[in-house]
């Protein structure tokens, strides 16, 4: 019987703490993609975006994502996950930046491209819309393709 009580007292173990699986961090932004508009409660959410950084400039990639610090060997949480988020490869605040990315999901493919496209043309086309995406298109200035 005190072998049974002394059992029974001591502290049982704090349950692990389990990362948010990626499926339910981007279940809100799949909806969006597949046009089932869902409720925009003003929360960011995870996943790839699109936004203008001015009126009448060229669509910049964004993204927010959940920073997850996770144990290799038992795949424990270390410490709390924090919501980061990313405006044309600068960080961003996800709440500020929500306001203006939330109605403009992208695929990763197109986060991607976005991505690709403005650094090339910021290296190779410094004339290119896409290598000052912080100006309006000016279609006087853009170069003729043909």
């Amino acid at each position: 019987m005190i072998a049974t009580l002394a059992l029974e007292t001591e502290a049982a173990p704090a349950p692990m703490r389990r990362p948010t699986p990626i499926a339910v961090l981007l279940a809100w932004h799949a909806a969006a993609l597949r046009g089932l508009c869902p409720v925009n409660d003003g929360a960011p959410r995870c996943g790839w975006y699109k936004r203008r950084l001015i009126k009448g400039g060229v669509f910049v990639p964004a993204r927010i994502w959940m920073a997850q610090d996770i144990c290799p060997e038992t795949g424990e949480l270390l410490s709390d996950e924090v919501l980061r988020c990313e405006v044309n490869g600068l960080p961003a605040d996800p709440e500020e930046a929500w306001t203006w990315i939330s109605g403009h999901p992208v695929t990763e493919q197109e986060f991607r491209y976005l991505a690709a496209r403005i650094e090339f043309a910021t290296r190779h086309e410094p004339h290119d819309p896409f290598a000052m995406p912080s100006r309006p298109i000016d279609l006087n200035q853009t170069p003729v393709m043909f």
